[in-house]
């Protein structure tokens, strides 16, 4: 005798079916070796995940895009400063400063491959 794993009755080693509750015991045996054998869904979907997004965080953190964020922070201090003088002949001292500091930005993106 043993006991229904549904219903706790006692049931016969036997049985195939529950006479307390009707359940099917059939593939109870066979239900934790599958269980087993199953993929953790889970798991290989946080594996995948931190996969693909390690690329993206190292290349966030990578060097070269730091460097690109500090000459972003350059360029967007020059364009608060220099866009006044756009349509300024060079004459202008500020407008001239402003052109060749332009150059430099140019020169160094270049320089970078940007």
């Amino acid at each position: 005798m043993r006991k229904c794993q549904f219903c706790a009755e006692e049931i016969q080693d036997a049985a195939i079916v529950c006479k307390h509750c009707g359940r099917d015991l059939t593939g109870l045996a066979a239900a934790p070796a599958a269980a087993a054998k199953a993929p953790r869904w889970g798991r290989i979907l946080i594996i995948v995940g931190v996969v693909l997004a390690s690329p993206i965080v190292m290349m966030y953190c990578g060097e070269d895009h730091q460097r690109f964020l500090k000459f972003a922070e350059q360029r967007d201090a020059w364009h608060r400063k220099c866009d006044a003088y756009r349509q300024t002949p060079l004459t202008n001292p500020a407008a001239a400063a402003c052109n060749q500091e332009l150059a430099e930005l140019t020169a160094y993106a270049k320089q970078q491959g940007w």
